[in-house]
């Protein structure tokens, strides 16, 4: 099974993919790109990743530069998703420059929303 059987959502890009058992696919109906994010990959992002777990629900947001007001770019809603599962970061192709710092996970945040788009 690729990817811990889970979805991907992409940073900052946006892109997205279903890994699940019986998907490996674009999970077509199941993400809503709102926006591609023009980013420069290079350069540092903020991106926050905003996921319920008990719905099948996962929202992200984007800003670049990292001090600037985020933008939601990416959804995805399955309520056959609705399960707890891992959390992971990956550097997906060879090629590609994946680095991550000041990462924060909060349990149960008190504000369903994305808090960085306000």
């Amino acid at each position: 099974m690729d990817a811990l059987g889970t979805i991907q959502f992409q940073v900052p890009t946006a892109y997205s993919w279903d890994y699940r058992p019986g998907k490996n696919n674009s999970g077509k109906d199941l993400f809503t790109l709102i926006v591609r994010p023009q980013v420069n990959e290079r350069e540092w992002s903020r991106v926050e990743i905003l996921v319920d777990a008990t719905k099948g629900t996962a929202r992200m947001a984007v800003a670049q530069p990292v001090d600037a007001k985020a933008i939601e770019v990416l959804r995805f809603e399955d309520p056959t998703a609705a399960r707890v599962g891992p959390f992971a970061l990956q550097t997906h192709n060879p090629g590609l420059f994946d680095e991550y710092k000041d990462i924060t996970i909060e349990l149960n945040p008190e504000i369903d929303d994305l808090i960085t788009t306000k």
